[in-house]
């Protein structure tokens, strides 16, 4: 299970391919999902292709202004309809808290 940012970043820096493929396995709570998006919003893209992203930040990922993103997002098999059609809901707090910490960066939340 990922714990933090640190553990992560650790995880896609490793010279084991092994290692760096837990990235888009391992599981994370989502508050440490967003912490990695918030603290490092470049590594969106790469969190996208993770198997076991919580519905609260696949709709997060879902409207990020990075087409690269969202169609990661759409391609996932076993994704919830709301997600691949862009009509869900995200968890309000969530897309709150980003906004606070980083308006700049993600003006894509409403």
């Amino acid at each position: 299970m990922i714990e933090s940012l640190s553990d992560y970043e650790s995880i896609l820096e490793s010279d084991d391919l092994t290692v760096r493929r837990k990235a888009a396995t391992e599981t994370a709570i989502p508050e440490v999902w967003l912490e990695i998006l918030v603290r490092r919003p470049e590594l969106a893209e790469v969190v996208a292709f993770n198997k076991h992203l919580p519905n609260s930040i696949l709709d997060l990922l879902i409207e990020n202004s990075s087409p690269q993103v969202r169609s990661a997002i759409a391609m996932k098999r076993d994704v919830d309809r709301r997600v691949t059609d862009g009509a869900g809901t995200a968890n309000r707090a969530a897309r709150i808290f980003l906004k606070m910490i980083r308006p700049n960066i993600c003006s894509w939340i409403e």
